[in-house]
């Protein structure tokens, strides 16, 4: 299992983004540093319901063709 989410910025030359792993979430700051947040499975639920509360709060942002 693998997946890439880069910056929302779109800029050419940025580096940073989160890839996900077996063991849980790379994160790359500007500099290109990579950092590992391992992941259990009430962490990820953590996250993936912080994720959700986050997209429900900017659901009124999406434009029209999502």
């Amino acid at each position: 299992m693998s997946g890439n989410v880069r910056c929302a910025c779109r800029e050419q030359e940025c580096k940073i983004r989160i890839r996900l792993c077996q063991d849980g979430i790379w994160f790359r700051d500007p500099d290109g540093k990579e950092s590992l947040m391992y992941l259990d499975l009430n962490t990820a639920h953590e996250l993936i319901q912080e994720l959700k509360r986050w997209v429900m709060n900017h659901v009124d942002q999406w434009p029209e063709r999502h």
